[in-house]
């Protein structure tokens, strides 16, 4: 499974998600970063219709989305548990 997080730069509600996923890194997990500002963050973030930031998606293998938090980050031990499936 794949974390995906999308932020905007200025965004203060999106550090507490950065953090969540700088510790989702360390723990081996893999992440994917996501600007709301560029064309690339845009585009993926379409594509599961984000709309508030901070925003984190978990995806499986098939890149389909199995759970997502908007506009607030999970509890680390809440995504460990999707992530540990």
């Amino acid at each position: 499974m794949i974390v995906k997080l999308f932020t905007k730069p200025n965004c203060q509600k999106c550090f507490p998600a950065k953090n969540l996923c700088t510790s989702l890194e360390a723990d081996g997990f893999a992440v994917k970063r996501y600007d709301l500002d560029s064309v690339d963050g845009m585009a993926e973030g379409a594509l599961y219709e984000v709309q508030l930031t901070p925003s984190v998606v978990v995806v499986d293998d098939k890149d389909d989305e199995v759970k997502s938090w908007r506009g607030a980050p999970p509890k680390k031990e809440e995504i460990l548990e999707i992530l540990k499936k």
